[in-house]
């Protein structure tokens, strides 16, 4: 039987996951390579350094097992939920059903969700556009996800406004999410393009039917973002798609069009 073939989701997670654990040894030990890194995790535990193991974490063409997140953890505390947060599960799922989405949401840390419930957390309470905004404003995973599933949400219980509010508020905070988190500096090109992939705006027009509008967030970071954020994105993202197991979950317009211009001229 085949080994499955791993999904955008895989690699995003595991190299937000060696970012964090390599940035926060950093900035403990003043390590600056990966072989550095390597070593260091390798010291005082029983087993061979394998440095093709962790070279093969940092592009995500692997994923550690619970063996080897532990033993990271212990060394990084806190690191094994940056593997395990809800938010990759949460967009591998896609969940669709009201109830589950409520349940998801609260797993999710309370002070970015007591503004959604009552107080016995049974039910949704009123909330507005600047409770989303103030959400937004934590400019993490877990705000994120939140942000996510309320679009969800919206959409499960018809609430056009919510999910044109989530997705505009969404793309507003993205540069200050890379900005305020150093392990999203070469991951984020991937958590967006998954991200893009799933959420969008209701265009109401007339009696027609609804119509879903998906954005493209390259164009908003030209735009929008801060020249140093945009700079650093950019360059990341080139340096992603040198990896030709990467490059396949990129959704770079220059990407495509290199690949219809090879189609064309060979």
């Amino acid at each position: 039987m085949g080994r499955h073939s791993r999904s955008r989701i895989e690699y995003v997670k595991t190299i937000t996951w060696y970012d964090f654990c390599f940035n926060q040894l950093s900035h403990f030990y003043n390590i600056k390579t990966d072989y550095a890194f390597t070593k260091l995790i390798y010291n005082n535990i029983d087993k061979n350094q394998d440095n093709n193991l962790f070279k093969r974490y940092k592009y995500g063409l692997s994923t550690p097992q619970n063996e080897w997140l532990e033993i990271v953890d212990l060394k990084v505390i806190g690191s094994a939920e940056i593997l395990t947060h809800q938010i990759w599960s949460d967009l591998s799922n896609q969940p669709q059903d009201e109830e589950l989405i409520l349940i998801q949401l609260r797993k999710l840390p309370g002070y970015l969700t007591e503004v959604l419930w009552d107080k016995d957390f049974y039910s949704m309470r009123e909330f507005n556009k600047e409770d989303l905004i103030n959400i937004a404003q934590f400019s993490s995973l877990n705000s994120l996800a939140v942000l996510y599933l309320l679009h969800r949400w919206g959409y499960t219980i018809g609430s056009h406004s919510l999910i044109n509010d989530c997705n505009s508020i969404i793309i507003a905070s993205l540069d200050q999410l890379v900005k305020k988190n150093s392990h999203l500096h070469r991951s984020h090109v991937l958590l967006f393009d998954e991200l893009f992939e799933q959420i969008f705006a209701i265009n109401t027009m007339g009696y027609n039917r609804p119509l879903k509008v998906q954005f493209n967030w390259r164009q908003y970071r030209e735009k929008e973002w801060s020249e140093d954020i945009k700079n650093l994105s950019i360059q990341e993202e080139n340096l992603l798609v040198t990896h030709p197991q990467i490059t396949q979950f990129i959704n770079s317009p220059n990407l495509e069009f290199a690949a219809f211009h090879k189609s064309l001229f060979g």
